[in-house]
């Protein structure tokens, strides 16, 4: 995959087989289906196996005055779904039960 800039130093379009694409076109998501994956959340003493969505997008920010140059902000968003959804409830279950 070759990277073309033009003026400015960020980057501005990515060239894939000599199609050109500016950057704030470009959006990756994961599959539909989710990656398999466990996450240790905080505080708990488990993993919890479930599927993780990613989306990852670009956006061109233009400047506010000419001495500036045009930013890149990068989104990313990470989406967890567990297996065995954990019900509200299981806290105050977990805090009634004698130990």
């Amino acid at each position: 995959m070759a990277v073309s800039t033009e003026n400015l130093l960020i980057l501005q379009k990515v060239c894939i087989n000599e199609i050109e694409f500016p950057v704030e076109d470009i959006t990756w998501q994961s599959s539909r289906k989710g990656i398999k994956c466990s996450v240790l959340r905080v505080g708990s003493t488990s993993w919890q196996r479930g599927k993780i969505n990613i989306k990852v997008s670009t956006e061109i920010i233009a400047p506010t005055n000419y001495k500036e140059r045009d930013k890149l902000n990068i989104t990313v968003v990470l989406e967890f779904y567990p297996d065995e959804p954990e019900s509200p409830l299981d806290d105050l279950r977990k805090m009634i039960q004698p130990t």
